[in-house]
């Protein structure tokens, strides 16, 4: 496998893919660009307090509170949500206005399955410090606008939801809590999670951020800061769990490309990790032990006050995706484009 890396000219992050226009932040500033992150366009900016617009434009100051935009992403009837710091706001397509929407709920971050989006509803799962390990909290909408708590785990049971994920052969949501071994739930539910299917729990391995369904089988990469990170396979008919290969830091993303797939993996100072970079990795069959190292990044400095090194998914566009860096050497805010190509024998 041949891949070429571009790097966008423009500091900013890339959220997603809407109808062939890539949307991206900066701060507090949202952007389009229609020919694949070569030019972009401000099309608005959220409404915040002056004081925190003027943070922004601060690298270290942003990454230290962790402000600005966190995720944008598509629900129904053309409406778009917006997250940032402890706000929500809800847009159009425009992007000209913002209403903001009070979901009572008092989150530190979003992660990319935090937000689940069904052919009929949206779900959105806390992830919070949660100390205390008071109840956690499933919220709905139909509309954007108004949100019920339509599930809470209970007081004492889990510490936050790492993931919300909807599975379209079952037709059910998936679910992963964490963060202590007692904390770990793995498991699924119906729309008005009336029905709730614990597969397990008490386990590292169940820890996940993101799922990948197929008709025979469920995929996902561990969270696993302190342990021995893998991917893990869970046979629907057999209800068997097998770990396929061992990886070198907890996995972020584990995505299915046109020639294949991709993880990956962080750097968060665990036990395991193998060095100090986050890494994309690379196979043609999902199922095989041998993946492929396409690039990595070395981790800058201070985790614990500037955060992680991170690599994060952005869009998905043919052979292409775009991936954004997060306190990592050289790519810091930054997004870069990697095309996937077969190498031809002649």
């Amino acid at each position: 496998m041949e891949i070429k890396i571009k790097t966008i000219s423009q500091p900013m992050k890339i959220h997603t893919l809407i109808n062939g226009t890539l949307i991206s932040s900066r701060g507090y500033s949202i952007f389009k660009s229609e020919d694949l992150g070569k030019s972009w366009i401000l099309t608005g900016t959220l409404p915040v307090s002056t004081q925190k617009y003027f943070l922004s434009k601060s690298r270290a100051i942003s990454r230290a509170l962790r402000i600005g935009i966190h995720q944008i992403k598509q629900i129904h009837n053309g409406k778009i949500l917006i997250y940032c710091d402890n706000n929500v706001f809800l847009s159009d397509f425009s992007f000209s206005s913002f209403k903001q929407i009070n979901l009572n709920s008092k989150f530190f971050q979003i992660l990319d399955y935090s937000v689940c989006v069904t052919p009929k509803f949206t779900y959105f799962g806390e992830y919070i410090p949660n100390l205390y390990k008071n109840k956690v909290n499933i919220f709905r909408t139909q509309d954007g606008e108004n949100w019920d708590i339509i599930y809470s785990f209970p007081k004492k049971s889990i510490r936050h939801i790492h993931l919300l994920q909807y599975d379209p052969f079952s037709q059910k949501i998936w679910f992963s809590t964490g963060d202590a071994d007692s904390e770990c739930l793995f498991g699924y539910a119906n729309f008005d999670f009336s029905e709730v299917e614990i597969l397990g729990k008490n386990n590292q391995d169940l820890r996940s951020l993101e799922l990948l369904f197929t008709h025979e089988k469920i995929f996902w990469g561990t969270d696993n800061p302190d342990g021995q990170n893998w991917l893990i396979s869970f046979d629907r008919n057999s209800h068997t769990i097998q770990k396929i290969t061992q990886f070198n830091g907890p996995i972020y993303n584990l995505k299915r490309v046109s020639t294949g797939y991709i993880i990956l993996t962080a750097n968060e100072g665990g036990i395991s990790e193998w060095d100090n970079r986050a890494h994309l990795w690379y196979t043609p069959d999902i199922q095989k032990l041998l993946w492929e190292e396409c690039i990595s990044y070395e981790k800058d400095w201070m985790p614990f006050i500037f955060g992680y090194g991170r690599l994060t998914y952005g869009a998905n566009i043919d052979n292409s995706i775009f991936l954004n860096g997060f306190a990592l050497k050289n790519i810091d805010a930054r997004s870069i484009l990697i095309s996937f190509e077969k190498m031809v024998k002649i």
